[in-house]
């Protein structure tokens, strides 16, 4: 029979085994390729301001609501 020390130590090695590998293929799949977007879209909008691009939106500001809105007190 397999000592409880041992069968610990698997499991505790498996689940760390599958979460670097989890970590990693994370990294691969998801997160390089959006940081490879969000460098490019850097690129692109810095060459923009240098060429003079003026952006005719406005960007919006975050505010603040009031809840008193819409309340009739009559």
């Amino acid at each position: 029979m397999i000592e409880l020390p041992i069968v610990i130590g698997l499991i505790v090695g498996f689940f760390g085994f599958g979460m670097c590998a989890g970590m990693v293929l994370h990294y691969m799949g998801e997160y390089r390729s959006l940081r490879d977007d969000y460098r490019e879209l850097v690129h692109t909008l810095t060459f923009m301001k240098k060429q003079g691009f003026v952006p005719q939106f406005d960007i919006e500001q975050p505010t603040e609501t009031d809840p008193s809105t819409g309340i009739d007190e009559t």
